[in-house]
């Protein structure tokens, strides 16, 4: 059985990966191209927030009914992995992507850290 430190740094290694790889695909934004490891990386440090995050909610005994603020979290996460496709796509202003991807991670740690009933 695997602990729920291990749930943990998993979580927050995917966290490390995630903005890691957010602020080189925006730091890139000069048209060049980003490598494709940078958007691998994106990928993988979201399955491993996921990874994390599941696994520290099933040691907490959360297996079928999530609280409301794993839900917010969630969808919070949802937003972050859509940060770069709106770059890309939608070719938002740099100032609203940062300020996104300020606030989601932002509110994901309060809700992670305090686990609000909201």
């Amino acid at each position: 059985m695997i602990s729920y430190t291990v749930y943990n740094f998993l979580h927050l290694f995917g966290l490390v990966l995630t903005t890691l790889s957010l602020g080189y695909s925006l730091s890139a934004l000069s048209g060049q191209k980003r490598p494709k490891l940078i958007l691998a990386l994106h990928g993988v440090g979201l399955f491993l927030i996921l990874l994390g995050g599941f696994g520290m909610a099933a040691r907490l005994g959360f297996v079928r009914d999530f609280p409301i603020w794993i839900q917010y979290k969630i969808g919070f996460w949802v937003a972050v992995g859509f940060l770069p496709l709106i770059l890309r796509v939608i070719k938002a202003k740099l100032i609203w992507v940062v300020s996104s991807q300020i606030l989601f991670l932002l509110l994901a740690a309060i809700f992670g850290i305090f686990k609000p009933l909201v």
